[in-house]
């Protein structure tokens, strides 16, 4: 096998994990429905990073080819973001960070409570 065929096989399988890893399931999750017609979707933020690489090194081996050395490596983080709040009224996004804002929080809680009264 040739360098650049070995280097495109490390870089394919590096990048299909990745695909899988990332997901729009992951970035939008699977919405959470009350018996009131509310529905909340969780939103998370999804970031990546990717690096591989390889090469030949050294005397020639056997029938004139380099010994070959390669790798890759990658790093994904998956933040919940926030919510989405769906029902009768307009969309409410409610967003969490590290702001201390009780009223976004209060929010956050009668919702997941109506959602639980209802079920």
């Amino acid at each position: 096998m040739q360098f650049k065929e070995k280097l495109e096989g490390i870089v394919q399988t590096t990048l299909n994990g990745l695909k899988q890893a990332i997901d729009a399931d992951n970035i939008v999750g699977n919405p959470i429905s009350g018996g009131d017609g509310l529905t909340v979707i969780p939103i998370s933020k999804v970031s990546y990073g990717y690096v591989g690489g390889g090469g030949e090194y050294g005397k020639t081996g056997e029938g004139g080819i380099y010994p070959y050395a390669g790798g890759s490596g990658a790093g994904v983080s998956i933040q919940p973001i926030g919510f989405l709040i769906c029902g009768d009224d307009k969309p409410e996004f409610i967003k969490v960070d590290n702001e201390e804002d009780e009223d976004k929080w209060l929010k956050l809680a009668k919702s997941a409570l109506n959602l639980l009264k209802k079920q």
